[in-house]
């Protein structure tokens, strides 16, 4: 079982700490998890109650959120007998391993079946329900019922489990792992980086916001890279530089050496490609900034096969008001106005933006209540005359938001000019230095 993920045990006083301890975060889900636990150990007193044991419990989220960690922390916490399946045996061979599991799982009873990556068991295509080793796992869940046996699962994605499998009296409960929340995050992160020998302030709100809805995997290897590259350039300690690196390396696969400072690139060059890119990523950045202060996370333009490539990350909280999701829009185009009002040019850099602003303006127009149910898509098939007036309505809304997004940069264009400058010249800003920028430029 592997505890790699945010594992934090105190030694010195290890026989009074729960395994449950090890889980940094997730309170709620830790809490179910312990309830579970204490009706698997005292069968007795839930039973003076009539209440009977649960059958069994599945963790479902994205890969690296810690589900394998959870459910070794109830296995360990259940004092019980633990059998764990993993699909690694030919179809036949595998089938007859479900079976197997199962019937020496009633021979130790207590126990707990594992079944570890449960949505990797069959080779799903467009019907699930009939897969063999679905079916095979049914069979046993329902055969064991009443010999004492929990069954534990874990699965990346639910799409592909039958809902009879899952249902309530095989699995009684189905529990969402997600990343770490905003509050979460932070604490996770003080967690990997406590045995780190750190220098300087280090502002974990900030790595989090760098790293939100990342997996805890994804902070723990962004805090360890951030280790590496301060032992490759043989510093005594890591510094939030090598910390910020760390999670740039991580999470979008660029390197320091990717990262060119102090371009000698004219700002006002249409020519130059690094300039060219500094004006396109810092309209995204500024007109973001503006619609949703505190929103822009990360700004960077860096080298990548012999060409300038950027890019600007934004975390805000999901809105589906129409005017919030037209805001999204006009922070799509912004790098468009940005090229056309600094430059003067159209570059087909752009193209991209567009065409992701019109699907998510077709999105608003034709799935949402937009100017009136008039314009909404029919389930039937869609007469010409609808299709046409949703046409000029995305045509009339793209418009809108592109001049939307030059008046916010012609409005702040000594913060506009200043971020094209700043990229320029570090090559990366957190959303720390954008505000820092604007501040100055107000």
């Amino acid at each position: 079982m592997s505890n790699r993920i945010y594992v934090a045990i105190d030694l010195n006083n290890a026989e009074s700490m729960s395994a449950f301890d090890q889980i940094i975060g997730y309170s709620v889900i830790k809490k179910e998890l312990e309830r579970t636990a204490d009706a698997l150990k005292n069968r007795d007193v839930y039973a003076a109650l009539g209440v009977s044991t649960p059958n069994g419990l599945l963790l479902h989220g994205e890969p690296g959120v810690g589900k394998s960690l959870m459910a070794g922390c109830l296995i360990a916490e259940s004092g019980r007998n633990v059998l764990t399946l993993r699909r690694d045996e030919p179809d036949g061979d595998f089938v007859r391993a479900i079976k197997e599991t199962f019937e020496k799982a009633v021979e130790s009873a207590p126990s707990i079946v594992f079944l570890d990556d449960m949505d990797k068991f069959a080779k799903v295509e467009d019907d699930c329900s009939n897969q063999e080793e679905f079916v095979a796992v049914q069979a046993a869940i329902d055969k064991v019922k009443g010999s004492d046996v929990f069954v534990l699962a874990t699965a990346n994605s639910l799409r592909v489990l039958p809902e009879s499998l899952i249902r309530a009296g095989r699995f009684d409960r189905v529990l969402r792992v997600d990343a770490p929340s905003e509050k979460e995050a932070p604490e996770i992160i003080e967690h990997f980086l406590a045995d780190k020998q750190l220098s300087g302030p280090i502002d974990v709100k900030v790595i989090a916001r760098l790293l939100s809805g990342r997996s805890c995997a994804e902070l723990e290897t962004s805090m360890n890279s951030a280790g590496l590259l301060a032992a490759y350039d043989r510093c005594p300690a890591i510094t939030m530089q090598h910390i910020i690196m760390g999670c740039v390396n991580t999470i979008h696969g660029i390197s320091s050496d990717h990262i060119i400072p102090n371009r000698s690139d004219d700002p006002l060059d249409p020519n130059s490609d690094a300039a060219r890119t500094a004006c396109h990523e810092a309209g995204h950045a500024v007109v973001s900034e503006v619609l949703e202060p505190g929103s822009v996370t990360l700004a960077c333009i860096h080298e990548l096969q012999n060409s300038s490539k950027g890019f600007v990350t934004v975390d805000q909280p999901i809105d589906t008001r129409i005017e919030k999701l037209l805001e999204d829009v006009v922070q799509s185009v912004a790098g468009h106005a940005a090229l056309e009002m600094h430059f003067g040019i159209l570059d087909a850099g752009a193209s991209d933006d567009l065409s992701h602003a019109r699907n998510h303006l077709h999105d608003i127009v034709c799935s949402n209540d937009y100017i009136g149910c008039e314009m909404l898509g029919s389930p039937y098939e869609d007469s010409q005359n609808l299709l046409g007036r949703q046409e000029l309505a995305i045509a009339y809304e793209m418009t809108r938001c592109i001049n939307r997004a030059r008046q916010i940069l012609a409005e702040n264009r000594p913060f506009f000019e200043a971020m094209i400058a700043a990229l320029l010249k570090k090559g990366l800003l957190t959303g720390e230095d954008i505000q820092e920028i604007r501040g100055r430029c107000a």
